[in-house]
């Protein structure tokens, strides 16, 4: 993961973006590059996966949307040559929280108990991971507005051979895939890593103030690869634990509100912040 950072930041400076300077953090050169991440982050997002092909298409949709069950209905029976990843987002129920969960841990038996199922019989999650998966989401969802003009259930976000392109609203697969560009990204055990960091997240004695000393990104995970809501200056949040992983020191905040009022967890880097 280190190398394919590296390399695209070396990408971004042959175009001739400054980055932060080499004492600041990851997080701080991430917010120089920031609006030109969305394949990137996507990537690195939690999604399940269906089929296997060294091209593939994001489907950004909700497990309760009609036409996204249309949209994965016709990849079932379409025979496409490329891998589908389904990144579930869905900021209005929490009951499909199961459904979420289960797309991105048990993939293609989890896509299709969600879409092809009459009755799916979801399998019994740990509710924390199951918020887990939902707030990553919910962050990266929050990125993803930002950065492009619409976004709908479901969006296709793809890589042809001139770039990144999107797709919005169900319109047949055929019409869209003819230029995909094949992804440099192998497929993720999200059930391990997700499991891991649950057991090394330290909750704090009590929800502490803190403010970011510089432009930072609030990452959807504890990783410097994921799906971030953005960057910020010099803002306040409520720090609720910490960990430490990959060599990085992570405080999980109090990053967004829900449209349900509930607190969205996020992540920033240690060297980000500081404690009030």
């Amino acid at each position: 993961m280190l190398s394919s950072k590296r390399d695209f930041l070396r990408g971004m400076a042959a175009s001739s973006l400054v980055l932060g300077a080499t004492n600041n953090s990851w997080a701080q050169s991430l917010c120089s590059v920031w609006d030109k991440t969305v394949l990137w982050d996507l990537r690195n997002a939690l999604w399940g996966r269906v089929g296997e092909s060294t091209a593939s298409v994001y489907l950004i949709g909700a497990p309760w949307c009609p036409f996204s069950r249309q949209a994965v209905t016709d990849y079932f029976s379409g025979g496409l040559p490329f891998e589908l990843r389904f990144v579930p987002v869905d900021s209005v129920q929490i009951r499909h929280r199961a459904q979420q969960a289960d797309i991105v841990l048990n993939n293609l038996d989890g896509v299709k108990r969600t879409f092809l199922d009459k009755n799916p019989k979801v399998p019994s999650t740990d509710p924390d991971l199951q918020k887990l998966i939902h707030d990553a989401n919910f962050i990266a969802l929050t990125g993803y507005r930002k950065r492009l003009s619409k976004i709908a259930s479901p969006t296709f976000i793809y890589e042809t051979s001139r770039g990144s392109a999107s797709v919005f609203g169900h319109l047949p697969w055929a019409q869209f895939t003819s230029d995909l560009k094949p992804l440099d990204h192998e497929p993720t055990d999200f059930a391990a890593q997700l499991e891991a960091i649950l057991a090394e997240t330290k909750k704090l004695g009590r929800p502490t103030e803190m403010q970011t000393v510089y432009r930072t990104a609030i990452h959807s995970l504890p990783d410097t690869a994921s799906a971030s809501a953005g960057c910020v200056s010099h803002t306040k949040f409520t720090a609720v634990a910490e960990l430490s992983r990959n060599g990085t020191d992570w405080v999980q905040v109090r990053a967004l509100t829900s449209n349900e009022d509930e607190f969205i967890m996020g992540y920033v880097d240690r060297l980000d912040v500081e404690f009030l």
